[in-house]
């Protein structure tokens, strides 16, 4: 085996056998505040796809259908 290789093996044995990093505990106010966070942002993209559809179709869309 080339010399490359197993020292490229090592250095990923290495690397993976370390210690893990600890995880910081995420604080209980953000929790909430995130979740709100993502829900206006996909109602914001909602409405502006809403908007882009209507601005295009504007013209073929029969308004006067009942």
């Amino acid at each position: 085996m080339p010399a490359g290789r197993r020292r490229y093996g090592l250095e990923c044995d290495r690397a993976a056998s370390g210690p893990k990093p600890q995880l910081e505990p995420v604080p209980e106010a953000e929790g909430p505040v995130r979740h709100t966070l993502e829900a206006t942002g996909l109602l914001v993209i909602a409405v502006l796809v809403l908007a882009i559809y209507l601005a295009r179709y504007w013209h073929h869309i029969p308004w006067g259908a009942r």
